[in-house]
């Protein structure tokens, strides 16, 4: 899907009205989701690197979140 195809157009127009329409919280997940199916249409592949790319950050900025200082802070967030 070209960024200058109708396709990609329509895919926009839907994706932002349900993020508009959507309570926050869910209008989060909708962009998440978007932009997962709009990868995977180039690739499969790329959805698999964008998972494992996405899990990754989220597991290390728990222990960012919950690291006692700023030193350790600073090497989790080297490992992300």
């Amino acid at each position: 899907m070209a960024f200058n195809s109708y396709a990609f157009f329509a895919f926009l127009v839907v994706i932002i009205a349900l993020y508009r329409i959507l309570p926050w919280r869910y209008g989060r997940i909708v962009l998440v989701v978007a932009s997962y199916l709009f990868y995977s249409y180039a690739e499969p592949w790329y959805a698999l690197l964008l998972f494992t790319s996405t899990l990754t950050d989220y597991l290390v900025g728990l222990r960012v979140h919950s690291a006692p200082n700023d030193q350790d802070r600073k090497r989790w967030l080297w490992v992300s």
